[in-house]
């Protein structure tokens, strides 16, 4: 049984229900349009983009408050973590991986306030970012070394050993 939220429980009821019936969806008695996992996903997403979009005019270079020295912290911190994983070309990952980061972060402490569930407990919302970052990764290896050189690297140092990491097991 999954975990039912009673902001999610509110939002089918009063907004999402309702919708869904004025565009022709059948909604099953004891059931909801959306699922609370994906009703707190949603409400994450938006209240970082809100945030962000509230957040932005009020930075400054001249006078940093301390919400931005604390943001500027972080972001060297883990500028600073993934020159030393990665290597110089570690910037241009930053979006993805504080993106996701801030999703994952804000979506475990949802978690904690009473009346809300941490969409990042249920293993849909977990598997869509691992696949996110999968296909992420996996363009971007294609597109910095080409498809033939991308997946050459995955055959080993020694080209005549390839075989065996590549070979067709029943």
């Amino acid at each position: 049984m999954h975990e039912q939220s009673e902001i999610g429980a509110l939002l089918n009821r009063y907004l999402l229900d309702p919708l869904a019936r004025t565009i022709g969806l059948h909604v099953a008695d004891g059931h909801h349009t959306v699922p609370d996992h994906i009703v707190m996903a949603l409400l994450v997403a938006v209240g970082i983009v809100v945030s962000a979009l509230w957040l932005r005019p009020r930075l400054s270079v001249d006078q940093p408050s301390p919400a931005q020295h604390l943001l500027e912290t972080v972001l060297e911190a883990l500028q600073g973590l993934m020159k030393d994983v990665i290597g110089k070309d570690s910037r241009r990952y930053l979006p993805l991986i504080f993106a996701l980061g801030i999703y994952i972060f804000i979506g475990n402490i949802i978690g904690q306030v009473p009346g809300f569930i941490s969409p990042t407990s249920n293993l849909n919302v977990t598997a869509s970012c691992a696949i996110c970052v999968f296909f992420y990764y996996n363009y971007q290896g294609i597109r910095k070394h080409g498809a033939l050189r991308y997946l050459k690297h995955f055959a080993g140092p020694v080209w005549w050993l390839a075989w065996l990491l590549f070979r067709w097991r029943s």
